[in-house]
Protein backbone atom coordinates (compact mmCIF):
# COMPACT_ATOMS: atom_id res chain seq x y z
CA UNK A 1 0.00 0.00 0.00
CA UNK A 2 2.81 2.41 0.87
CA UNK A 3 4.49 1.69 -2.47
CA UNK A 4 1.28 2.33 -4.40
CA UNK A 5 0.88 5.68 -2.66
CA UNK A 6 4.50 6.61 -3.46
CA UNK A 7 4.05 5.80 -7.14
CA UNK A 8 0.80 7.78 -7.34
CA UNK A 9 2.49 10.73 -5.66
CA UNK A 10 5.34 10.57 -8.16
CA UNK A 11 2.87 10.44 -11.04
CA UNK A 12 1.17 13.59 -9.86
CA UNK A 13 4.37 15.42 -9.09
CA UNK A 14 6.39 14.45 -12.15
CA UNK A 15 3.54 14.36 -14.66
CA UNK A 16 4.81 11.07 -16.07
CA UNK A 17 1.52 9.35 -16.77
CA UNK A 18 2.69 8.52 -20.29
CA UNK A 19 5.82 6.77 -19.07
CA UNK A 20 4.07 4.91 -16.27
CA UNK A 21 1.29 3.87 -18.64
CA UNK A 22 2.09 3.57 -22.32
CA UNK A 23 5.86 3.26 -22.07
CA UNK A 24 6.48 1.93 -18.58
CA UNK A 25 7.11 -1.56 -19.92
CA UNK A 26 9.74 -0.27 -22.35
CA UNK A 27 11.57 1.86 -19.81
CA UNK A 28 11.57 -0.65 -16.98
CA UNK A 29 13.52 -3.75 -17.88
CA UNK A 30 13.54 -6.40 -15.17
CA UNK A 31 15.66 -9.41 -15.93
CA UNK A 32 15.93 -12.84 -14.42
CA UNK A 33 18.07 -15.41 -16.12
CA UNK A 34 16.53 -13.71 -19.12
CA UNK A 35 18.68 -10.66 -18.84
CA UNK A 36 20.49 -8.22 -20.99
CA UNK A 37 23.30 -6.43 -19.19
CA UNK A 38 24.74 -3.29 -20.72
CA UNK A 39 28.30 -2.91 -19.68
CA UNK A 40 31.62 -2.65 -16.83
CA UNK A 41 33.62 -4.00 -13.20
CA UNK A 42 32.32 -11.16 -11.10
CA UNK A 43 33.17 -8.98 -7.83
CA UNK A 44 31.32 -8.22 -4.65
CA UNK A 45 29.48 -4.93 -4.74
CA UNK A 46 30.48 -4.56 -1.11
CA UNK A 47 28.58 -5.10 2.10
CA UNK A 48 26.04 -2.41 2.89
CA UNK A 49 27.24 0.80 4.46
CA UNK A 50 23.97 2.61 5.16
CA UNK A 51 24.04 6.38 5.38
CA UNK A 52 21.28 8.70 6.61
CA UNK A 53 20.99 10.20 3.14
CA UNK A 54 22.99 10.65 -0.03
CA UNK A 55 23.20 14.10 -1.54
CA UNK A 56 23.08 14.27 -5.32
CA UNK A 57 24.35 17.15 -7.35
CA UNK A 58 26.31 17.62 -10.54
CA UNK A 59 25.62 21.23 -11.32
CA UNK A 60 21.86 20.71 -11.14
CA UNK A 61 19.76 20.90 -8.00
CA UNK A 62 18.97 17.33 -6.97
CA UNK A 63 17.02 16.44 -3.89
CA UNK A 64 18.47 14.05 -1.36
CA UNK A 65 17.31 10.46 -1.29
CA UNK A 66 17.00 9.04 2.20
CA UNK A 67 17.93 5.41 2.74
CA UNK A 68 14.71 4.94 4.71
CA UNK A 69 12.60 6.02 1.74
CA UNK A 70 13.92 3.23 -0.50
CA UNK A 71 14.16 0.44 2.09
CA UNK A 72 12.24 -2.75 1.19
CA UNK A 73 11.11 -1.52 -2.24
CA UNK A 74 11.01 -4.54 -4.62
CA UNK A 75 13.51 -4.63 -7.48
CA UNK A 76 10.88 -4.12 -10.17
CA UNK A 77 9.42 -1.03 -8.53
CA UNK A 78 12.95 0.25 -7.89
CA UNK A 79 13.63 0.31 -11.62
CA UNK A 80 10.49 2.35 -12.20
CA UNK A 81 11.08 4.77 -9.34
CA UNK A 82 14.70 5.39 -10.40
CA UNK A 83 13.41 6.50 -13.81
CA UNK A 84 10.80 8.75 -12.21
CA UNK A 85 13.57 10.34 -10.15
CA UNK A 86 15.68 10.84 -13.29
CA UNK A 87 12.81 12.40 -15.19
CA UNK A 88 12.15 14.88 -12.39
CA UNK A 89 15.63 16.34 -12.81
CA UNK A 90 15.56 16.78 -16.58
CA UNK A 91 14.60 20.00 -18.26
CA UNK A 92 11.13 20.18 -19.82
CA UNK A 93 12.43 19.66 -23.36
CA UNK A 94 14.57 16.74 -22.19
CA UNK A 95 11.53 15.15 -20.57
CA UNK A 96 9.75 15.31 -23.92
CA UNK A 97 12.67 13.52 -25.57
CA UNK A 98 12.52 10.72 -23.00
CA UNK A 99 8.82 9.98 -23.32
CA UNK A 100 7.68 7.13 -25.57
CA UNK A 101 11.22 5.79 -26.03
CA UNK A 102 12.95 2.68 -24.85
CA UNK A 103 16.30 3.02 -23.11
CA UNK A 104 18.05 1.78 -26.28
CA UNK A 105 16.23 4.37 -28.40
CA UNK A 106 17.08 7.13 -25.96
CA UNK A 107 20.75 6.12 -26.02
CA UNK A 108 20.85 6.03 -29.81
CA UNK A 109 18.78 9.13 -30.57
CA UNK A 110 19.87 11.54 -27.83
CA UNK A 111 23.05 10.19 -26.19
CA UNK A 112 23.65 13.38 -24.19
CA UNK A 113 20.23 13.11 -22.53
CA UNK A 114 20.75 9.37 -22.03
CA UNK A 115 23.99 10.01 -20.12
CA UNK A 116 22.25 12.52 -17.85
CA UNK A 117 19.16 10.32 -17.40
CA UNK A 118 21.31 7.28 -16.57
CA UNK A 119 23.45 9.22 -14.09
CA UNK A 120 20.42 10.23 -12.00
CA UNK A 121 18.92 6.72 -12.16
CA UNK A 122 22.20 5.14 -11.07
CA UNK A 123 22.49 7.50 -8.11
CA UNK A 124 18.98 6.54 -6.99
CA UNK A 125 19.79 2.85 -7.45
CA UNK A 126 23.00 3.17 -5.46
CA UNK A 127 21.01 4.41 -2.46
CA UNK A 128 18.57 1.50 -2.98
CA UNK A 129 21.54 -0.90 -2.93
CA UNK A 130 22.90 0.64 0.25
CA UNK A 131 19.50 0.36 1.91
CA UNK A 132 18.75 -3.24 0.93
CA UNK A 133 21.98 -5.15 0.35
CA UNK A 134 22.73 -7.83 2.93
CA UNK A 135 26.21 -9.08 3.93
CA UNK A 136 27.73 -11.70 1.68
CA UNK A 137 28.22 -15.14 3.21
CA UNK A 138 31.27 -17.36 2.77
CA UNK A 139 29.17 -19.74 0.66
CA UNK A 140 28.14 -16.92 -1.65
CA UNK A 141 31.71 -15.65 -1.92
CA UNK A 142 32.85 -19.15 -3.00
CA UNK A 143 30.17 -19.24 -5.72
CA UNK A 144 31.26 -15.84 -7.00
CA UNK A 145 34.92 -16.92 -7.07
CA UNK A 146 34.11 -20.18 -8.89
CA UNK A 147 32.01 -18.39 -11.52
CA UNK A 148 34.72 -15.79 -11.98
CA UNK A 149 37.39 -18.45 -12.55
CA UNK A 150 35.21 -20.25 -15.13
CA UNK A 151 34.53 -17.01 -17.01
CA UNK A 152 38.15 -15.90 -16.94
CA UNK A 153 39.30 -19.23 -18.38
CA UNK A 154 36.65 -19.07 -21.10
CA UNK A 155 37.55 -15.57 -22.26
CA UNK A 156 41.28 -16.24 -22.14
CA UNK A 157 40.72 -19.33 -24.32
CA UNK A 158 38.90 -17.13 -26.84
CA UNK A 159 41.52 -14.40 -26.72
CA UNK A 160 38.93 -11.90 -25.53
CA UNK A 161 39.05 -9.32 -22.71
CA UNK A 162 37.07 -10.03 -19.56
CA UNK A 163 35.22 -7.63 -17.26
CA UNK A 164 33.96 -8.60 -13.81
CA UNK A 165 30.32 -8.03 -12.96
CA UNK A 166 29.53 -6.69 -9.51
CA UNK A 167 27.32 -8.92 -7.35
CA UNK A 168 24.96 -7.78 -4.59
CA UNK A 169 22.65 -9.93 -2.47
CA UNK A 170 19.31 -8.58 -1.28
CA UNK A 171 16.44 -10.17 0.70
CA UNK A 172 14.39 -12.73 -1.22
CA UNK A 173 11.15 -10.82 -0.68
CA UNK A 174 12.38 -8.04 -2.98
CA UNK A 175 12.08 -10.40 -5.96
CA UNK A 176 8.80 -11.49 -7.55
CA UNK A 177 8.42 -15.27 -7.43
CA UNK A 178 9.51 -15.85 -11.03
CA UNK A 179 12.76 -13.90 -10.82
CA UNK A 180 16.04 -15.67 -10.07
CA UNK A 181 18.06 -12.47 -10.16
CA UNK A 182 17.96 -9.06 -11.69
CA UNK A 183 19.93 -6.46 -13.57
CA UNK A 184 18.46 -3.07 -14.33
CA UNK A 185 19.41 -1.82 -17.78
CA UNK A 186 20.61 1.51 -16.41
CA UNK A 187 22.36 0.24 -13.26
CA UNK A 188 23.96 -2.46 -15.36
CA UNK A 189 27.29 -3.04 -13.62
CA UNK A 190 25.62 -4.96 -10.78
CA UNK A 191 23.56 -8.12 -10.67
CA UNK A 192 21.19 -8.47 -7.73
CA UNK A 193 20.56 -11.98 -6.41
CA UNK A 194 18.20 -13.33 -3.74
CA UNK A 195 20.22 -14.04 -0.61
CA UNK A 196 18.83 -17.58 -0.31
CA UNK A 197 19.61 -18.76 -3.87
CA UNK A 198 21.01 -22.34 -3.94
CA UNK A 199 24.77 -22.40 -4.51
CA UNK A 200 24.70 -24.34 -7.81
CA UNK A 201 21.96 -22.20 -9.28
CA UNK A 202 23.77 -19.05 -8.20
CA UNK A 203 26.90 -20.09 -10.10
CA UNK A 204 24.88 -20.74 -13.26
CA UNK A 205 23.17 -17.35 -12.96
CA UNK A 206 26.51 -15.57 -12.46
CA UNK A 207 28.13 -17.25 -15.48
CA UNK A 208 25.09 -16.58 -17.65
CA UNK A 209 25.03 -12.90 -16.74
CA UNK A 210 28.79 -12.59 -16.97
CA UNK A 211 28.60 -13.74 -20.59
CA UNK A 212 25.93 -11.14 -21.34
CA UNK A 213 27.94 -8.46 -19.58
CA UNK A 214 31.06 -9.13 -21.64
CA UNK A 215 29.38 -9.28 -25.04
CA UNK A 216 29.14 -6.44 -27.52
CA UNK A 217 26.16 -8.03 -29.20
CA UNK A 218 23.19 -6.26 -30.69
CA UNK A 219 21.47 -9.55 -31.54
CA UNK A 220 17.77 -10.03 -30.78
CA UNK A 221 17.13 -11.22 -27.23
CA UNK A 222 15.75 -14.63 -28.29
CA UNK A 223 18.92 -15.46 -30.19
CA UNK A 224 21.20 -14.06 -27.53
CA UNK A 225 19.56 -15.86 -24.62
CA UNK A 226 19.62 -19.21 -26.41
CA UNK A 227 23.31 -18.97 -27.22
CA UNK A 228 24.33 -17.64 -23.79
CA UNK A 229 22.46 -20.44 -22.04
CA UNK A 230 24.04 -23.10 -24.30
CA UNK A 231 27.52 -21.73 -23.56
CA UNK A 232 26.69 -21.53 -19.83
CA UNK A 233 25.60 -25.16 -19.74
CA UNK A 234 28.80 -26.18 -21.57
CA UNK A 235 30.91 -24.33 -19.02
CA UNK A 236 29.24 -25.81 -15.93
CA UNK A 237 28.55 -29.26 -17.46
CA UNK A 238 24.81 -29.27 -16.91
CA UNK A 239 21.78 -29.76 -19.11
CA UNK A 240 18.92 -27.52 -18.09
CA UNK A 241 15.41 -26.69 -19.20
CA UNK A 242 15.90 -22.89 -19.11
CA UNK A 243 15.29 -21.14 -22.44
CA UNK A 244 14.21 -24.37 -24.15
CA UNK A 245 12.89 -22.76 -27.38
CA UNK A 246 15.76 -20.29 -27.56
CA UNK A 247 18.32 -23.08 -27.19
CA UNK A 248 16.50 -25.21 -29.78
CA UNK A 249 16.59 -22.31 -32.24
CA UNK A 250 20.31 -21.79 -31.70
CA UNK A 251 20.90 -25.55 -32.11
CA UNK A 252 19.29 -25.27 -35.57
CA UNK A 253 21.68 -22.46 -36.50
CA UNK A 254 24.68 -24.43 -35.23
CA UNK A 255 23.52 -27.43 -37.28
CA UNK A 256 23.30 -25.25 -40.39
CA UNK A 257 26.80 -23.85 -39.78
CA UNK A 258 28.12 -27.38 -39.35
CA UNK A 259 26.63 -28.54 -42.66
CA UNK A 260 27.42 -25.41 -44.66
CA UNK A 261 31.00 -25.22 -43.43
CA UNK A 262 31.69 -28.96 -43.10
CA UNK A 263 32.90 -28.43 -39.55
CA UNK A 264 32.25 -30.18 -36.25
CA UNK A 265 29.45 -29.14 -33.92
CA UNK A 266 31.95 -27.75 -31.39
CA UNK A 267 33.64 -25.64 -34.06
CA UNK A 268 30.29 -24.35 -35.30
CA UNK A 269 29.23 -23.51 -31.75
CA UNK A 270 32.51 -21.70 -31.11
CA UNK A 271 32.09 -19.78 -34.34
CA UNK A 272 28.65 -18.57 -33.32
CA UNK A 273 29.82 -17.73 -29.78
CA UNK A 274 32.73 -15.68 -31.13
CA UNK A 275 30.42 -13.82 -33.51
CA UNK A 276 28.16 -13.01 -30.58
CA UNK A 277 30.90 -11.86 -28.21
CA UNK A 278 32.53 -9.63 -30.82
CA UNK A 279 29.26 -8.56 -32.45
CA UNK A 280 30.83 -9.56 -35.76
CA UNK A 281 28.68 -11.94 -37.80
CA UNK A 282 30.75 -11.82 -41.00
CA UNK A 283 32.06 -15.38 -40.64
CA UNK A 284 28.60 -16.74 -39.87
CA UNK A 285 27.08 -14.76 -42.70
CA UNK A 286 29.69 -16.08 -45.13
CA UNK A 287 28.58 -19.64 -44.40
CA UNK A 288 24.83 -19.13 -44.10
CA UNK A 289 24.51 -16.47 -46.77
CA UNK A 290 23.50 -12.88 -46.11
CA UNK A 291 19.83 -13.51 -46.90
CA UNK A 292 19.62 -16.57 -44.66
CA UNK A 293 21.31 -14.85 -41.70
CA UNK A 294 19.09 -11.77 -42.03
CA UNK A 295 16.00 -14.00 -42.05
CA UNK A 296 17.18 -15.69 -38.85
CA UNK A 297 17.70 -12.29 -37.17
CA UNK A 298 14.29 -11.10 -38.36
CA UNK A 299 12.57 -14.21 -37.03
CA UNK A 300 14.25 -13.85 -33.63
CA UNK A 301 13.27 -10.18 -33.58
CA UNK A 302 9.66 -11.12 -34.37
CA UNK A 303 9.47 -13.11 -31.14
CA UNK A 304 11.28 -10.47 -29.09
CA UNK A 305 8.39 -9.53 -26.83
CA UNK A 306 6.90 -12.98 -26.24
CA UNK A 307 7.22 -15.40 -23.36
CA UNK A 308 5.58 -17.91 -25.66
CA UNK A 309 3.34 -20.87 -25.09
CA UNK A 310 4.50 -24.21 -26.51
CA UNK A 311 2.80 -23.55 -29.85
CA UNK A 312 4.78 -20.34 -30.32
CA UNK A 313 7.99 -22.03 -29.23
CA UNK A 314 7.47 -24.56 -32.02
CA UNK A 315 6.68 -21.79 -34.49
CA UNK A 316 9.97 -20.05 -33.63
CA UNK A 317 12.10 -23.19 -33.94
CA UNK A 318 10.36 -24.48 -37.07
CA UNK A 319 10.67 -21.03 -38.61
CA UNK A 320 14.45 -21.25 -38.31
CA UNK A 321 14.42 -24.80 -39.70
CA UNK A 322 12.43 -23.65 -42.76
CA UNK A 323 14.85 -20.89 -43.75
CA UNK A 324 16.48 -21.85 -47.05
CA UNK A 325 20.21 -21.29 -47.01
CA UNK A 326 22.25 -20.59 -50.12
CA UNK A 327 24.98 -23.10 -50.99
CA UNK A 328 28.09 -21.75 -49.33
CA UNK A 329 31.12 -21.09 -51.54
CA UNK A 330 33.29 -21.21 -48.42
CA UNK A 331 34.60 -24.48 -47.07
CA UNK A 332 36.70 -24.80 -43.96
Amino acid sequence: MRLKKEIKALQRRLRVHAILGATGASLVVILSLQLKAETQPLALAGNPTPQPSVGLSDGAVAEEISVASVKDIPLGAAGLLSRCYSLAHLAAEEQQAVQHKTIAQLQGDTPEIYVKFRAYACRWFEVWRQANQVPTTARQARAIKQADQVLQKFFVSMGLPYKRLNVAFVPDQLFPGHLAGGIDTLFSETIFLPAEDPHDFMEIALIHEGLHFNSNSTWPVRLEEGLVQLVTEDLVFVNGSIYAPERAGVACIIGALRKQGHVSTSVARGMLATAFMLNDSSRVEALLGKKGWQEILALAQHFEGYWPEASLWNEYVKGIERIRLEPSPERT
